[in-house]
């Protein structure tokens, strides 16, 4: 493994957990109605986007974003599934971390069991990725409307929960780039959607807080997805255009707007 390729995998695991750190910090501060806007925000994909630009080019990351788009709006139904199932253990398991444990298992297996077949057979049609989308995200949206005005919890993050957070995104955004060099990269594309900042944020408000606040924090997440979406097509135009970096700039000026958008409507 040369060193250059070293150097970019331990790049990629420490500026991506920083950033992820720094939107949980942003989501903390924001008032709970658009909280799912800011965890939303473009961040374990876009580092991982950029990282595997760099690692192999902008043309082929620009060239597998149709295969990720299914993979990015199943991460809604991962935080679905992992509130429904800590709900369902919560008086069946008195141990809190068995039931952090089942619970993530049962979800990221939902989220595989759809993901890997995009990566596996090479499904790369934007036409297809943006109709799973659609659907995906409508169907979130339904059974999170339907959980009702449930109140989120205070979302307070200490020293150790921003570190421990930033560690296990800087890791996926580590693999995303080892994956799309040494496998191929619709691999390196579909765990760039990995849901990251919504695993680290629902493990710890299901230490500390009952199951039923969990669906609270994720409500408005598929309006918020929205500016992903955004970022993540215009990707494709971007990064051939301008480079992988003035393309990332340009593309997250995009998904920016549209959550300054969606921000504005809510309030």
């Amino acid at each position: 493994m040369h060193t250059l390729f070293i150097i970019q995998i331990i790049t990629a695991f420490i500026v991506g957990g920083a950033f992820i750190a720094l939107l949980s910090l942003i989501a903390e501060k924001a008032p709970q109605k658009t909280a799912g806007i800011f965890l939303t925000l473009p961040s374990t994909v876009m580092i991982s986007f950029v990282f595997m630009s760099w690692a192999t080019s902008a043309e082929s990351t620009a060239a597998i974003v149709p295969s990720t788009l299914i993979p990015m709006a199943t991460s809604m139904i991962f935080g679905i599934t992992y509130g429904k199932m800590a709900a369902t253990l919560e008086n069946k398991i008195q141990s809190k971390a068995k039931q952090i444990l089942i619970s993530y298992l049962v979800a990221i297996s939902t989220w595989l069991v759809i993901a890997i077949p995009i990566a596996t057979y090479q499904i790369n049609n934007l036409a297809l990725g943006l109709t799973g989308w659609i659907l995906i995200t409508i169907i979130a949206h339904l059974i999170l409307k339907n959980t009702g005005n449930l109140k989120a919890p205070s979302r307070k993050y200490s020293i150790p929960q921003i570190m421990g957070r930033s560690i296990f995104a800087g890791t996926i955004v580590g693999l995303t780039v080892l994956l799309a060099k040494l496998v191929n990269p619709f691999w390196g594309g579909i765990f760039a959607m990995f849901p990251a900042a919504f695993s680290s944020s629902l493990i710890i408000f299901h230490w500390y807080y009952k199951p039923s606040t969990l669906l609270a924090i994720l409500q408005k997440a598929p309006l918020g997805s929205l500016g992903m979406l955004i970022f993540t097509t215009s990707v494709i135009f971007t990064f051939p255009k301008f480079g992988f970096i003035a393309g990332t700039i340009a593309s997250y000026l995009l998904s920016l707007a549209t959550a300054g958008i969606l921000i504005k409507l809510l309030k």
